[in-house]
């Protein structure tokens, strides 16, 4: 079997967008669910309060018992613009390109990371986030 890479072409469809998401989460696990969640009840970010007067703000969270430290990341910052899309089922007619509808976008990201199991855990690379 061989493997081919095969560039997608795609088409980004919504004008205007719609005012930017907030309290988006990048978090250091995987969940196998794709769908409405009551993420508020559950999960509670606290703002951390320290003496220091650093630049940037740090906060803690708890998911399934598994402490975590996150920071704010202003995407701009680092050349990107989050967008959340949507399948529309079609195609463009001059390539087969798939046509994505734009539900919602976002300018900043909550990135999560385990301290107890990271060393460099607030070194942010985007390019791992899912």
């Amino acid at each position: 079997m061989s493997e081919h890479n095969v560039d997608e072409r795609v088409c980004l469809t919504r004008c205007p967008l719609p005012p930017a998401e907030e309290n988006v989460h990048s978090l250091p696990c995987h969940i196998h669910h794709d769908g409405a969640a009551a993420v508020k009840v559950y999960f509670c970010p606290k703002k951390d309060v320290n003496g220091s007067s650093e630049s940037k703000e740090s906060y803690s969270a708890e998911f399934r018992g598994i402490k975590l430290a996150g920071q704010r990341v202003q995407l701009r910052d680092h050349n990107y613009m989050g967008l959340i899309v949507e399948d529309s089922g079609m195609t463009h007619t001059d390539d087969e390109g798939k046509i994505w509808e734009v539900e919602n976008h976002f300018d900043e990201i909550m990135w999560w990371c385990v301290p107890q199991l990271e060393k460099k855990c607030m070194e942010i690379d985007l390019k791992q986030a899912h």
